[in-house]
């Protein structure tokens, strides 16, 4: 299996800049993970899944494969630059965690999924790069 990185909000970033007198998030409010972490399944890809036996907490390892659908960047002047990436799976697999990262084969899978994704998205950037 590929390096995981843990994608666990750090306390400072996961409190809100004060604008003017916009309200802050109070922590007990902020969010575990970033934005567009979360998977929602409906009925018919749990099923497609077989996942209709999972309970809450389960915990499950995740194979996809992504197409980058939209790349925008944004840098105006006082604020700060931001860039975001659109993903959309157009395939995945999902195994019961089984702990053992040893496992040849997954990893193979795991490493070539995100080999295409990396390809994908620096042909992307590229693209993009070309056209300012």
């Amino acid at each position: 299996m590929a390096n995981l990185v843990d994608m666990t909000i750090e306390k400072d970033d996961s409190q809100t800049k004060e604008a003017g007198n916009a309200p802050t998030i109070a922590k007990s409010d902020s969010p575990k993970y970033p934005y567009g972490l979360a998977l929602n399944l409906d009925t018919a890809t749990v099923e497609k899944l077989g996942l209709e036996g999972c309970e809450v907490g389960d915990e499950y390892e995740i194979t996809a494969k992504a197409k980058v659908t939209s790349i925008s960047e944004n840098d105006t002047e006082g604020s700060d630059y931001n860039k975001t990436i659109s993903l959309q799976i157009t395939s995945m697999s999902v195994d019961e965690g089984s702990g053992n990262e040893d496992n040849a084969v997954g990893q193979d899978k795991e490493k070539d999924v995100m080999d295409t994704m990396e390809s994908r998205m620096a042909d992307s950037i590229a693209y993009v790069s070309k056209k300012k």
